[in-house]
């Protein structure tokens, strides 16, 4: 899991530095912020290579999690949010350049 982990964690760092969206920016920052928080607990709790256990100390009655848990979640919404608002806005290009064109001309 621990490799999985870094793997995320740099995702989300060149997700930083290509985000052109605020949304976009905050949601790979927050992804950033709780895969390293993770990362830091198995690494601290580690009894060999980077296979330590991370401290789940919230109880949310259906499940046990960290705060680094509440930013992974936080950052799935942001991501969640920003493709749907980005959805409807290239439907709705799609639809205005559709109704620009000419009637009885083809785009070649």
């Amino acid at each position: 899991m621990g490799i999985i982990e870094i793997l995320g964690c740099a995702g989300f760092a060149l997700g930083i530095s290509l985000a052109d969206s605020p949304l976009l920016l905050t949601a790979f920052s927050l992804g950033l912020a709780g895969g390293s928080g993770n990362l830091a607990d198995r690494i601290i709790h580690a009894h060999g290579f980077l296979n330590g256990c991370v401290v789940d100390f919230i109880d949310y009655g259906w499940s046990v999690g960290n705060v680094a848990d509440i930013y992974l979640f936080l950052c799935a919404v942001c991501i969640c949010i920003f493709l749907f608002r980005f959805d409807k806005k290239r439907g709705k290009d799609e639809k205005s350049s559709a109704s620009s064109r000419k009637p009885g001309r083809r785009k070649v």
